[in-house]
């Protein structure tokens, strides 16, 4: 069979970018799936897309494809490149050309007249070509209705098609569009607004760009699409140790962020366990609608009170922004309240409803003309209370659900604390450990954190 750079599954191409491109580093011999024969079409269409962006290391077990990729030299996400390689047939192309023409200058028809029409005006043309079957040119026209390139009208028992056309001067979004284009986590739909101008933008860079989320475009545009339409869907995990996969039936409810990797999760109410669970973008293989919701169990509302939907740093686990037009999560089952109760102990993306707490107790020195440290602990915490204990001493408490979270950021207070605790003494142990190996490096008193 001959090779083909377009492609119908863009799964295959994530996880082969993913596996061993990005955190993977194989070889050619470690792939595993299907033929090596696979292996080299995937690799070729990978080269043909991202060939300038791509290094290689040579070692005993053969070579080693990887990404490398300079934000200051590099103007756009070179990952945009893959969705945009779709496979398509000849019809697909002959259809899109004959509709679009077919409606032009504000024109309307039917489905039978655009039939016609493919007979009559264009097929004519063409000696020998072939008549299209309705079922396909009906299926192509509700496409293009879906995709926003028509508008579908009723007219008594027919539909009747006419181009829309859009009255937004795209020129004056053109700055807009670069910057959303790399920085918003659906940066594609701006890439592909950018194909539209005839000069690409090249104005903005970025220190800190992450790339990978450009990856999971597909899987974070349907969980949005579900949260808005407040759906549930059946979405299909792979374990991160094993090669496991498990399906879980789940309404969105929320999508985190982390600000410092860039890594995006799910946090959604699961159906079957009826707990608010987290999961990570990354490890989600496929995502479809769940089918008809089944009704609210004994004693548990239906009519939940509306959560707070959208996107949000994981720095901000709660009081997001909606999501535009204000709608709020489907929540379904979900008591109401659920979320919010959820919140409250929720440091990062770590725990699920019903999960014992962990308490964490923090005592800070703070010296005179330094409130500025004070004024942090208020407003860096997202959650727990800061008390002030006497002139210089402030106490912050808090129960999450995972204190390991929490170390980051307490290690940023190193030098001011004069006391801490944790419930659970894992974690107590692991922030002593830290302290006595800094102090082994650089010297320094012993028995400082009482």
């Amino acid at each position: 069979m001959a090779y083909s750079e377009q492609i119908k599954d863009f799964g295959k191409i994530r996880e082969t970018l993913r596996q061993f491109y990005v955190y993977g580093f194989k070889s050619r011999r470690e792939y595993n799936q299907k033929s090596l024969r696979s292996y080299d079409n995937e690799r070729r269409r990978l080269e043909n897309w991202l060939g300038d962006s791509m290094r290689f290391r040579q070692d005993p077990d053969g070579k080693r494809l990887f990404l490398s990729v300079d934000a200051q030299s590099v103007p756009a996400n070179p990952l945009y490149r893959a969705f945009k390689a779709k496979s398509f047939t000849s019809g697909d192309i002959a259809f899109h050309f004959y509709i679009l023409d077919l409606l032009a200058q504000g024109k309307a028809c039917t489905l039978r007249q655009i039939l016609d029409a493919f007979s009559t005006e264009y097929l004519s043309c063409f000696p020998g070509a072939a008549e299209p079957d309705e079922s396909s040119v009906r299926k192509k026209l509700k496409e293009y209705g879906k995709l926003g390139l028509l508008k579908v009208e009723k007219q008594g028992r027919e539909l009747l098609y006419h181009r829309a056309e859009s009255q937004v001067e795209l020129e004056a979004w053109k700055e807009a569009a670069a910057f959303f284009s790399e920085e918003n986590p659906l940066g594609v739909i701006g890439s592909y607004l950018l194909d539209r101008y005839r000069e690409t933008p090249d104005w903005f860079r970025f220190k800190h760009h992450y790339l990978l989320h450009a990856l999971d475009s597909e899987v974070l545009y349907k969980l949005l699409e579900a949260l808005g339409e407040e759906r549930a869907v059946r979405i299909q995990v792979k374990s991160r140790r094993k090669e496991k996969r498990h399906a879980h039936t789940v309404r969105p409810v929320k999508i985190f962020i982390s600000t410092q990797t860039c890594r995006q999760y799910l946090l959604g109410w699961e159906e079957t366990s009826r707990k608010l669970e987290f999961y990570r973008l990354d490890l989600i293989l496929s995502v479809k609608p769940a089918g008809a919701a089944e009704p609210a169990k004994s004693g548990v509302s239906g009519a939940a009170e509306p959560v707070k939907s959208g996107v949000s740093g994981a720095a901000e686990p709660a009081g997001s922004p909606e999501l535009p037009g204000g709608k709020p999560a489907g929540t379904g089952g979900m008591p109401p309240g659920a979320y919010e109760e959820f919140a409250r102990y929720l440091w990062g993306v770590s725990g699920s409803s019903g999960q014992k707490t962990e308490r964490v107790e923090m005592v800070v020195r703070v010296e005179p003309g330094q409130e500025f440290v004070a004024d942090r602990l208020r407003r860096e915490k997202r959650c727990g209370t800061v008390v002030r204990l006497d002139g210089i001493h402030w106490r912050y408490e808090a129960e999450v659900y995972d204190a390991r979270e929490m170390l980051p950021w307490l290690r940023t207070f190193l030098g001011r604390i004069q006391r801490f605790s944790c419930s659970n003494p894992e974690v107590e142990e692991t922030f002593r450990q830290d302290l006595e190996e800094m102090y082994r490096l650089y010297g320094g008193k012993e028995d400082v954190v009482s």
